[in-house]
């Protein structure tokens, strides 16, 4: 809900494609995406919700970026990875030293840990830049972010 509070506002002033998961697409604008008194439901754009999914593959501006599911904050979390500038931009999935939370509504922590593993495989120069606080590098999560020390595959230890 805090991700998408001002969407249909921000749509309405600058037009562009609203893409979404479709396991998120189902739920994010109603009732079950709300933390009252803080947030309400987020109230769904007038324009029409444009699915992306696993593997895709976008661009927009110059940039090019790849689609990678990362369920567990929510069941359709994604994250843009940025191969040829080594940035992952990660929404709720991890952050500097923490990651996103699984107790709200559509949180699952076994898929977050699926998730966080599979976000490991990436080259450790990767900065990561979260929905909140401070970027990050892998590398640097790592080592510090005790989430991913525990999920991390290392030689000689099974996914």
């Amino acid at each position: 809900m805090d991700h998408l509070g001002a969407l249909a506002d921000l749509a309405e002033s600058f037009p562009a494609p609203i893409l979404i998961h479709p396991l998120d697409m189902s739920w994010a604008f109603d009732a079950a995406n709300e933390s009252l008194p803080f947030y309400g439901p987020p109230r769904r754009p007038s324009q029409p919700l444009t699915s992306l999914k696993d593997g895709d593959r976008l661009s927009f501006g110059g940039l090019e970026f790849l689609v990678l599911h990362t369920p567990g904050h929510t069941p359709g979390g994604v994250c843009f990875y940025f191969e040829r500038e080594a940035v992952l931009i990660t929404g709720d999935t991890l952050f500097r030293d923490s990651v996103g939370r699984t107790d709200l509504e559509g949180g699952d922590p076994r898929q977050l840990t699926a998730s966080l593993r599979r976000l490991t495989a990436l080259p450790p120069e990767t900065r990561i830049l979260s929905g909140h606080g401070e970027e990050t590098t892998l590398a640097r999560e790592l080592r510090f972010n005790p989430f991913l020390r525990e999920v991390a595959i290392r030689p000689g230890r099974r996914a």
